[in-house]
């Protein structure tokens, strides 16, 4: 069966159209999303802490090095020089650290616009997504791919955001944003 490119793709963002996840799913989606977010920031405001703390210790360490060398005459050149440089290096792990902890590059607010406009109208980011775009937002949609048979188009699965979020409400959002489990009680 002959069909014309301009029809294909039609089909294929009607398809895509049929994805779109009603609004109490898409802020369930969003609550959880922001949770986990959150979550997260709490993680690596920990993580900086440490590091900073780690970087105040060896300075402390490099501050009384110094005064044992300088004033005391306690230790030697050679010994001197080697701890210096291990805590000269110890300082400058830890600050790179923090610095990388801080700068992940992760831009929240328009990650979280994108996606939930994708789950409200994936049909519109398909059409507005370049090729490369479009190919990685099919394997988001699609992941097991699509046939065309018949002049039509079929999948064997939906990709777990279009396909996941059934059966949830906006407040059970906190319920599935973290995962763990539950001590076993006796009945």
């Amino acid at each position: 069966m002959n069909c014309r490119k301009g029809d294909v793709e039609s089909k294929f963002e009607s398809l895509v159209a049929t994805l779109a996840v009603p609004d109490c799913h898409v802020e369930a989606f969003r609550a959880v999303f922001i949770d986990l977010h959150e979550e997260k920031m709490r993680e690596v405001r920990a993580a900086v802490a440490a590091a900073e703390h780690r970087a105040d210790l060896a300075r402390e360490k490099m501050r009384l090095l110094n005064a044992a060398f300088i004033y005391d005459g306690k230790i030697d050149q050679d010994v001197y020089d080697v701890e210096k440089s291990r805590l000269s290096a110890e300082i400058a792990e830890a600050l790179s650290e923090v610095e990388t902890l801080r700068d992940d590059g992760f831009d929240f607010e328009p990650a979280l616009r994108y996606a939930v406009e994708l789950l409200r109208q994936p049909a519109a980011a398909w059409r507005g997504a370049d090729t490369d775009q479009k190919q990685r937002l099919q394997k988001v949609f699609f992941p097991d791919g699509v046939t065309f048979r018949a002049g039509r188009f079929e999948t064997a699965n939906k990709g777990i955001l279009f396909s996941g979020l059934t059966g949830l409400s906006a407040g059970e959002s906190r319920l599935v944003a973290h995962t763990g489990f539950e001590p076993v009680l006796p009945p």
